[in-house]
């Protein structure tokens, strides 16, 4: 199980900060293990070790006075140690990281699936759009602009045979995409999204008519009454 990013309480945006696989919190710092998913980095340090072990042991051999060689060769032989160890830690880790990434790649895009953005701009063949549905039914493309955090702008073009329209009460019109998916830039840290080629429109309900006349002057008139005492029309 991972630790829970700090994205997970944002709304869905392209570059997601790719989170390391859970681990041991002591051992990683023990061992100086990557704070994110860069084991290149991480590979080439431990490289840089190695060859300094090697080197302190050549030095402990041959090139210090005798009293010092003890000393300096136990030092070689301590970082040896300690970089096989960080290697072993490194492979160990990055298996489990490459296991985990599918996992949670999965689980961002569904969640990018049921994100719904704001809708800034459309064209409509070409031409700006009030984004009704009779006009969009008409149509051959649809192009829109929409926004996502931080505070940035997007833009798709669909063709309208594959945009499914629907309404709900009010609030501004917004887009889905039902086949979105992350993937992985090559570094590893970062993802980026891929938002499919078919979307949802959610657009305000029109108005009911029989509601929109409701208090005008259009509804029945409410029966005369009489006084109290007063005598009907017609009688004794």
């Amino acid at each position: 199980m991972a630790a829970r990013s700090s994205h997970d309480r944002d709304l869905p945006r392209p570059d997601l900060v790719t989170p390391l696989v859970a681990r041991s919190n002591v051992l990683a710092r023990g061992l100086s293990a990557p704070r994110e998913p860069a084991f290149g980095t991480a590979h080439t340090q431990t490289l840089w070790l190695v060859l300094a072990a090697l080197a302190v042991l050549a030095l402990g051999q041959w090139a210090v006075l005798p009293p010092l060689r003890g000393p300096v060769t136990a030092a070689g032989v301590a970082l040896a140690v300690y970089a096989a160890a960080r290697t072993g830690y490194l492979v160990w880790l990055e298996r489990r990281q490459l296991a985990f990434e599918p996992v949670w790649l999965a689980e961002r895009s569904a969640w990018l699936r049921d994100g719904e953005f704001e809708i800034l701009r459309c064209l409509v063949d070409g031409r700006p759009s009030q984004l009704t549905e009779v006009e969009l039914d008409q149509a051959d493309w649809i192009q829109l602009d929409f926004t996502h955090p931080p505070a940035g702008i997007e833009r798709i073009r669909l063709r309208a045979k594959d945009v499914r329209v629907e309404t709900r009460p009010g609030g501004m019109p917004t887009v889905r995409f039902p086949e979105a998916r992350y993937g992985l830039q090559p570094s590893a840290r970062t993802t980026f999204w891929r938002l499919g080629a078919s979307a949802v429109l959610t657009l305000a309900r029109p108005a009911d008519p029989a509601a929109a006349r409701g208090g005008t002057g259009n509804s029945p008139r409410p029966a005369a009454t009489h006084p109290a005492g007063a005598r009907r029309p017609g009688t004794a």
